[in-house]
């Protein structure tokens, strides 16, 4: 077996680079080792590890440390003890341990990670206090990773934890059947959410962002049913007093939540799934609408729980993850994927890393 791979790198706060002397994770008796196929360059909290705005208590691994984590692969190892993970299982989210010099935030843009049975460690005797990775891949009892169907082409696998934390947040929202939502940033969760909100019988959807081409994506894909570009025209006169039962921020920004709010009815609901990155959190109250309820989703929550609908609806042809991406680039062109992101010339990348 190799003894390095490549993968994606931060050194040191905004400073990226692809590196390929990584030393090969080397599995244990109770690990599955994984070989990537792709991973989402996250639009949000991928540069938050890139420029340290993430905190520890978030995940950031000290640098050097290997980015990604909305990654897909193929399990093609498995140690002595493992039983509930199979050879050819493929999955969503591996979380590596670090590797050599490097640590892991989250450790998806390389070439193999590590998955760990769990289940059969708990079997076997183990606390939940001994699982490893804990405290990254444990929410409960529940794995940070999930199994995907074979048929689903790894490289929309790099979109797929986007899509279930969408689905996870509108359920646990309560946005359903004959609700009136006003959604800020059509890039792909804020276009995901929007898909979902239809899917689950939103009565009206009305999408706020400042690229005409996103918006435009809303209207004649997601079929929303109101476009605004709060550059060319102000929220409040192209709402002309309309209010709803539901805001949605997408985007990750305080002053999302406090303007959004007064165009809710009273006891209505602003939804923040956005991260809202350190330094960039202060929520001043007194800018909020009276009677309005503040829900943060801020992830990971339960999201893997969502995987099964997820699949039903694409299978049912309701959602196509194709949708929500519009660069495949090699993992090697990682500066051109964050130039794509930053300048927003893309509605997300995917890196391949492996065919």
């Amino acid at each position: 077996m190799k003894q390095t791979m490549k993968a994606v790198v931060v050194r040191d706060k905004n400073d990226v680079a692809v590196r390929n002397d990584i030393p090969m994770p080397q599995i244990g008796e109770y690990e599955a080792l994984v070989k990537m196929y792709s991973c989402g360059f996250c639009n949000g909290t991928d540069f938050h590890v890139i420029d340290g705005s993430l905190t520890k208590e978030e995940g950031l691994g000290a640098y050097p440390t290997i980015l990604g984590h909305e990654g897909c692969g193929d399990i093609v190892a498995v140690g002595a003890k493992v039983r509930y993970l199979h050879m050819g299982d493929r999955l969503i989210h591996p979380v590596n341990r670090p590797c050599g010099d490097y640590s892991m935030t989250y450790g998806n843009m390389c070439e193999y990670a590590l998955v760990p049975d769990h289940l059969a460690m708990l079997e076997d005797g183990w606390s939940k206090d001994q699982l490893p990775f804990n405290g990254n891949t444990i929410i409960g009892v529940e794995p940070n990773f999930v199994k995907i169907p074979k048929h689903i082409d790894p490289i929309d696998g790099g979109v797929l934890l986007s899509l279930c934390e969408c689905l996870g947040a509108v359920r646990d929202f309560g946005i359903g059947e004959g609700a009136s939502v006003l959604v800020y940033g059509c890039g792909p969760m804020g276009l995901a959410s929007m898909y979902i909100m239809r899917a689950l019988g939103v009565k009206r959807i009305v999408a706020v962002d400042s690229i005409d081409s996103r918006l435009a994506t809303a209207k004649n894909e997601v079929g929303v049913d109101q476009t605004i570009n709060f550059e060319r025209t102000a929220v409040s006169a192209a709402l002309a007093g309309e209010k709803f039962d539901f805001t949605y921020d997408a985007v990750g920004a305080v002053s999302i939540i406090e303007e959004s709010s007064h165009y809710l009815r009273q006891g209505g609901k602003v939804c923040a799934l956005g991260v809202l990155g350190a330094g960039r959190d202060l929520l001043n109250m007194h800018k909020l609408q009276n009677n309005t309820s503040v829900h943060i989703h801020s992830q990971p929550y339960k999201r893997f729980g969502f995987m099964a609908e997820l699949v039903a609806l694409i299978e049912a042809g309701k959602i196509n993850p194709k949708n929500f991406y519009s660069h495949v680039l090699p993992m090697e062109d990682i500066h051109q994927a964050m130039e794509l992101v930053k300048n927003k010339q893309c509605l997300k990348v995917i890196l391949k890393i492996a065919d």
